[in-house]
């Protein structure tokens, strides 16, 4: 679209540039009326002042378009929010990107299976000093006084 409105902007320069320059004038005939010549001269003709008016208001409108077509394409590309790729995700049925938030694909109109919980990472079991045990869940190193493990949030004693 970008390089059809900058075609229609430069057609419409060029054919308003021409209807500038069209001639307007007729050339009368020389007479002579009752013993009196009047000589030869150009006068405005109305006819084509009309058409010199049509084709700047034709050139105008098509400038106008070739604008409005050149300046549509970069307000599309900056009205798109950029997005990082953790904010969205691909609809399992088309493909399509939607939010991670989204129950429903707003291009298929399915709904969408909940996200998979991403599991805790397990820690090797390591070598704990006398303040410390190992969490039951994903066996981190947690202080003894913790309610809850700070690795996967899983409670460790009653409060």
């Amino acid at each position: 679209m970008k390089q059809l409105g900058a075609l229609l902007i430069i057609i419409g320069i060029i054919w308003g540039l021409v209807a500038f320059n069209m001639d307007t004038t007729v050339q009368t005939e020389s007479m002579s009326i009752g013993g009196m010549y009047i000589p030869s001269r150009s006068v405005n003709n109305i006819g084509k002042m009309d058409e010199r008016r049509n084709h700047l208001i034709a050139a105008g409108l098509v400038l106008l378009i070739g604008v409005i077509l050149v300046s549509s394409n970069q307000s599309k590309q900056q009205d798109r929010p950029t997005t990082t790729i953790s904010e969205e995700r691909k609809c399992p049925f088309c493909a399509e990107l939607v939010k991670r938030e989204a129950i429903i694909c707003k291009h298929c109109q399915r709904d969408l299976p909940p996200e998979p919980k991403p599991e805790p990472a397990s820690i090797p079991p390591v070598v704990l000093q006398p303040n410390y045990s190992q969490c039951p869940q994903c066996n981190a190193a947690v202080n003894n006084e913790s309610v809850k493990c700070w690795a996967c949030g899983s409670r460790i004693r009653a409060i």
